[in-house]
């Protein structure tokens, strides 16, 4: 279960503190962070991540590897049981 959120309300604003590499990954014209790249690499960690644990085996074959679980299928990782014990070489494309 994840921790709880902190909330902290500004007049008609409203904040939460979330999980950064869950939640958000800015997207700039950087070529070193912040980048098209980074994105993509934290969002294959993310879903390699709800593989791994419902049970999935990820192999990574290098630092640059994609990882995607389509939205239609899970959309935080929750109805993913079935790969339970299924070993998945990168790229990888849940669908």
């Amino acid at each position: 279960m994840p921790p709880p959120l902190h909330r902290r309300s500004f007049g008609r604003a409203l904040a939460h503190q979330v999980n950064r590499s869950q939640e958000f990954s800015p997207l700039k014209n950087s070529a070193e962070c912040d980048c098209p790249e980074t994105c993509r690499q934290l969002i294959s960690e993310l879903h390699a991540g709800f593989i791994e644990r419902a049970g999935g085996i990820v192999e990574r074959t290098s630092d640059s590897y994609l990882c995607e679980v389509s939205p239609l299928v899970s959309y935080a990782g929750e109805g993913l049981e079935h790969l339970k014990g299924q070993t998945f070489q990168c790229p990888v494309h849940i669908q």
